[in-house]
């Protein structure tokens, strides 16, 4: 029996996160340069008219003729227009000591605001402030709405203020996208060390895109063993291991927390389209990857696909709503919606193994043991929960290729659904 993967996420005291920069200019460009002035020429005083003497004329009588100067005007001065006197009225200035208003977004609906909370994650916002007037939230239900590692939240009435602590996969992601890991601490320097080495190997290994992703998904499954040991945080910045993908890739031991952030980094480093989700089991809740692919997204869940062995069935390895049966979610828990039927990126869609019929999957795999070779074979029975009632066809079906053959199978039923594995030996 499978187990169930639990999650408590829990609220921690508000931690002010204080950001500074400085961004550094380069003064040369700016040159200072003289101002060019207008000369403007200087008023020139007009020239006082010469004047001269009419040489006087002989006669008996000598006449002398003074010079007569021209009559002066007075220039006409600029005269000031009539002053109005402004009324006597004193106006008294009051000071006020109301704050300011500051607003902030308004939200009354839990979908509505994980939608907001989503956008302000993905801008890299980590600290925001909102108005919600629904029930009261909780730091819980906001990091399950925001498939955060843990988040502090400070209420003052109706007005929130979220601080987001993201996994150690966040960093490294980022880190790996600008090239500057100098935020990272030794050990997630170490993990994306050993992430880049195997993303690199399963790319030399694989096919294409689909074969990309199971690579990925396997070679967690091969490496990590299952450790819920701890679920506290103490503190935000460093949160055990066992929860992160330092844990699951340097010490190979993880819960559901740790499966999916490590699945999340090196699906992301390899350039998919990566994000988290958290669900609800029958007693607790689980965390789970969700990829995008074809213009949806589904659901990839390598915790419960890791087994003790070979006999992993990809039940949910990117899973559309419609065959899941092993946990469900709240709408506002879909940080992306999920696809509600699952498409050709499906498992058991994709290896064409996909059956309704019991006799044509028994005849399949038959077939695929004697003419191919497969050792390991695994195939879906769609509306079926009778997991044994398959062996005598498949008996009958392998007794007609007249070769010897041994076998074991196992089969996992999801309450309408079974799958199989079916290894020869």
């Amino acid at each position: 029996m499978k187990r169930w993967i639990s999650l408590l996420l829990t609220a921690v005291l508000l931690l002010t996160l204080v950001g500074c920069g400085s961004d550094d200019f380069d003064f040369s460009d700016f040159v200072e340069e003289t101002p060019e002035y207008t000369t403007h020429s200087r008023v020139t005083i007009p020239s006082m008219p010469s004047y001269s003497y009419e040489s006087p004329t002989t006669t008996k009588r000598t006449t002398v003729t003074r010079y007569t100067y021209p009559t002066y005007t007075s220039p006409t001065r600029y005269t000031y227009p009539t002053y109005t006197t402004r009324p006597t009225t004193t106006t008294r200035y009051t000071t006020s000591t109301t704050k300011p208003v500051v607003s902030h977004p308004k939200f009354s609906s839990l979908v509505a605001l994980r939608d907001y909370m989503t956008a302000q994650i993905e801008s890299d916002i980590l600290k925001f402030t909102f108005d919600y007037t629904g029930e009261q939230l909780s730091a819980r239900l906001i990091a399950q709405m925001t498939s955060s590692c843990c988040v502090s939240l400070n209420q003052n009435g109706t007005v929130y203020t979220v601080t987001i602590y993201e996994y150690p996969g966040d960093r490294i992601v980022d880190a790996y996208r600008s090239g500057d890991s100098s935020k990272l601490n030794s050990a997630e320097r170490t993990a994306m060390n050993k992430a880049l080495q195997l993303v690199k190997e399963a790319k030399a290994k694989a096919s294409g895109t689909f074969e990309l992703e199971v690579l990925l998904h396997d070679v967690l499954c091969d490496m990590i063993t299952y450790d819920d040991h701890t679920r506290d945080v103490p503190d935000p910045y460093n949160p055990p291991r066992n929860l992160t993908v330092v844990g699951a890739l340097l010490d190979g031991r993880a819960n559901c927390q740790g499966y999916a952030d490590a699945f999340y980094t090196l699906a992301s480093i390899a350039g998919f389209k990566v994000s988290r989700m958290y669900t609800y089991t029958p007693n607790d809740l689980h965390v789970v990857n969700t990829v995008y692919l074809n213009n949806a997204w589904y659901v990839v869940d390598v915790t419960f696909d890791d087994t003790n062995d070979d006999e992993r069935n990809y039940r949910l390895f990117n899973a559309g709503a419609d065959v899941i049966r092993e946990y469900a979610w709240h709408p506002e828990m879909e940080m992306h919606p999920i696809a509600k039927t699952s498409g050709v990126a499906y498992y058991y869609n994709y290896t064409n193994s996909t059956y309704t019929s019991m006799q044509t999957m028994a005849n399949a795999i038959a077939a695929a043991w004697s003419k191919n070779g497969s050792t390991v074979i695994r195939t879906m029975l769609k509306n079926n929960t009778d997991g044994n009632a398959p062996n005598a066809m498949l008996k009958s079906a392998l007794d007609k290729t007249g070769k010897r053959y041994s076998y074991q199978y196992r089969y996992y039923q999801n309450g309408r659904d079974t799958f199989y594995t079916v290894k020869f030996n």
